[in-house]
């Protein structure tokens, strides 16, 4: 399951950011960000919860941020997602 939760567009920089989530209750969800443009960047988190509205709530709270790629390890290990 890959579902698309939200998409910011930020017309100056030329970028879109898609924030997904993806899996199963077997092997747990996870959150993806992709970053389209001037370059492509992507970035992940698999397994983070066996609970999908848990990994869906992370995800939105990531789109209303407007969180790039490069930042999900950081917020993820300054405790930014709690299981």
């Amino acid at each position: 399951m890959i579902e698309n939760v939200g998409t910011v567009i930020l017309l100056k920089q030329k970028r879109k950011l898609e924030y997904y989530v993806f899996g199963d209750e077997t092997e747990g969800f996870g959150v993806r960000i992709v970053q389209k443009g001037v370059e492509l960047l992507q970035a992940e988190r698999r397994g983070m919860t066996k609970d999908r509205e848990q990994a869906l709530a992370f995800a939105h709270r990531l789109a209303s941020g407007t969180v790039f790629p490069q930042h999900l390890s950081n917020i993820l290990e300054d405790g930014g997602f709690a299981v």
